[in-house]
């Protein structure tokens, strides 16, 4: 005799939202749990602040510098003792390489020295730099007085310029002039001599000596 199947009865809605609620409880506990672990085992984060983020300006990207290209030009530098040269230099330099300072010392020096061997008096004449371009005329040559080592800075500047402006074969003629005087010394000398060569001149020599005749008269 086959054995009597004992009906269950079916669980309620009721009874199966219960659960789920509860199953939703204990999962939501337990990920709370965790969750309080993990905060309590995090290494507090510094969080560093720029003076730029608290002034509330913006970073702004840098440029990256350019280096600037070096302006070149043509020099020819001389010193002159009356007709004679004593001193130059002549190259190709860039803007700001070469010493004004160097040359107006070495170039007194030369001018020194000759002056010593002649027994002159060097005095300054002028000292003048001119500075063209190949595109330039010669009625449009810019001219600048360069009596001191710190007056070249001033022909560089309109080197510059002209650089600026595209010009090309930028050149720059710097030419000092002394003039050559005597000393004292020598024009007394000088004095001296010609008043000699005009006392010899003045009263010439006779070439006859003169007789005298006396006549004697009879009463």
């Amino acid at each position: 005799m086959p054995n009597a199947s004992i009906p269950r009865s079916k669980p309620s809605r009721t009874s199966i939202a219960s659960v789920k609620a509860r199953l939703n409880q204990e999962k939501q506990h337990c990920t709370t749990v965790q969750h309080q672990k993990k905060t309590k085992n995090r290494v507090p984060s510094v969080e560093v602040v720029s003076d730029d983020e608290e002034s509330g300006i913006a970073d702004v990207p840098k440029r990256k510098a350019t280096a600037l290209t070096p302006v070149e030009y043509l020099l020819a530098a001389c010193t002159f003792v009356g007709i004679q040269s004593v001193y130059r230099e002549s190259m190709s330099v860039c803007v700001g390489q070469w010493s004004a300072r160097h040359y107006f010392k070495e170039s007194t020096n030369r001018v020194e020295n000759r002056a010593n061997e002649l027994g002159i008096e060097p005095v300054l004449h002028s000292s003048t730099a001119t500075i063209c371009s190949k595109s330039m005329k010669k009625a449009d040559y810019i001219t600048c007085d360069v009596n001191e080592a710190d007056d070249w800075n001033k022909v560089e500047s309109v080197v510059f310029h002209l650089a600026k402006s595209l010009s090309k074969g930028i050149r720059v003629d710097l030419v000092i002039k002394y003039n050559a005087k005597r000393t004292a010394k020598d024009i007394d000398d000088i004095e001296v001599a010609d008043v000699e060569d005009s006392d010899e001149t003045d009263a010439p020599k006779a070439k006859h000596s003169r007789k005298v005749v006396c006549a004697h008269i009879e009463y």
